[in-house]
């Protein structure tokens, strides 16, 4: 945008420009894995991630059927609170209890280049295990 710091009508004179601003959004990803004891994978699991908004209720994010690969990949997720649900138990197995878990992470604001500084996974209902990445901005959960 290019403006005059002329404050009189007409804008002649000497023009300036608005600095460049640079806007960086972090998202990160959970990916899942459903598994047997033997770490085989398991084919027909699906899953739904939903995150919950500020009146408490859990919106869709997205759901996922697994064919031959059981690896799910829930990308562009932001800082918040999240449930996993099984939708489709593979036959023979259990199907997992609704996890619940928050996405927090920390930021280096103040340097030129942002970056991502921590990041962590707590689950807040239901049993799993996630292990954080902060390089990669991505939490893996393996499920038995």
């Amino acid at each position: 945008m290019t403006y005059s710091n002329n404050p009189n009508k007409g804008g002649e004179g000497e023009t300036g420009k608005t600095p460049d601003d640079k806007n960086i959004v972090f998202t990160y990803k959970a990916v899942v894995n459903k598994v047997d004891q033997e770490q085989k994978t398991l084919a027909g699991a699906a899953f739904k991630l939903e995150k919950k908004n500020n009146q408490g209720v859990y919106n869709l994010v997205k759901s996922f059927t697994a064919g031959n690969d059981t690896t799910f990949e829930f990308k562009g997720l932001d800082d918040g609170d999240y449930k996993l649900t099984e939708t489709t138990t593979p036959a023979g197995y259990n199907t997992i209890t609704p996890i619940e878990f928050t996405i927090s992470a920390d930021h280096d604001t103040t340097a030129d280049e942002p970056a991502l500084t921590r990041l962590s996974v707590t689950v807040t209902k239901g049993e799993a295990t996630f292990t954080p990445d902060k390089d990669a901005g991505s939490c893996w959960f393996i499920n038995y």
